[in-house]
């Protein structure tokens, strides 16, 4: 990010863990949190982190909105912030980028009746009934309102697990069989959608697929779009192939940066161990 942000600007990567991760170590990484304007860029590993998922709330998810919905030094002193998956990429034109309002990707969690049923819970817990849906899992914004939709939202997914799901609908055994109109598994999507929508409702907020969650298989360049993510498809770039078999026949120094699907590519394959002889 250095090499292309304006001089006055920084950028942190924090990540939350419940444990030691040494593989943070070796990045790089550090527990000392941002004091002030002028330090570096700096990656900040917050590695006690106590998990929201226990034995009676078994929905693992919950804590990718929870590390912002604590109060944690970590994300103190921040104008912005961005909340994204693990299986996304920054390109250099996050680096220029700043939303003039809270943004978000695009999500696709409106099944038959979904959307209709958010509403209805709105109004059920006396919050701004929504005017968009199929809100995107990342979110970049003040940091502010990030954090405020953040403590919003776990409220919310409480209250839809109590009220919202059966005990057959929340167990492993009853799997996918509600998507897409009501399943326990893209509850943060659900609980989000109605967050944002109410958190908002004074500044608004913009959907911009064009720079967030923009798909990793694209030919287009990363120079046009912040934020790539990998779509729950086979196409190149693909997390699930990565994962799986791989990608070796790929070269990296015959990528073509300007690429995006290329770009994610030398992203990803760069991130592998390296091995010494």
């Amino acid at each position: 990010m250095a090499k292309y942000e304006p001089l006055n600007w920084r950028t942190d990567i924090v990540v939350f863990s419940d444990g030691n991760i040494p593989l943070l170590a070796e990045l790089g990484c550090t527990d000392v949190v941002r004091a002030n304007r002028s330090e570096p860029n700096r990656c900040i590993a917050v590695q006690n982190y106590a998990k929201l998922q226990n034995k009676n709330f078994t929905y693992a998810y919950a804590d990718s909105v929870n590390v912002l919905a604590v109060d944690h030094p970590a994300t103190d002193g921040y104008d912005y912030i961005l909340r994204t998956d693990i299986d996304t990429f920054l390109t250099p034109a996050f680096a220029t980028w700043k939303p003039d309002n809270f943004s978000v990707g695009l999500g696709g969690y409106c099944g038959t009746g979904t959307c209709e049923r958010l509403a209805r819970i709105s109004r059920d817990l006396n919050l701004t009934e929504a005017t968009v849906h199929n809100v995107g899992s990342t979110w970049y914004g003040s940091a502010s309102v990030v954090k405020a939709c953040a403590k919003l939202s776990i409220e919310v997914m409480m209250y839809l697990r109590d009220n919202e799901f059966t005990a057959e609908e929340k167990s492993p055994e009853y799997g996918i069989k509600g998507w897409p109109n009501w399943h326990y598994g893209v509850m943060t999507m659900y609980s989000g959608d109605i967050a944002i929508n109410h958190c908002t409702r004074e500044g608004g907020f913009e959907k911009r697929s064009d720079q967030l969650d923009f798909p990793s298989s694209s030919t287009e360049s990363p120079m046009l779009h912040a934020h790539l993510h990998a779509w729950q498809n086979d196409k190149r770039f693909s997390k699930f192939v990565f994962h799986g078999p791989g990608y070796p026949g790929e070269i990296l120094e015959e990528l073509d940066l300007n690429v995006a699907a290329d770009y994610a590519m030398y992203m990803a394959l760069d991130s592998r161990p390296k091995v010494t002889q």
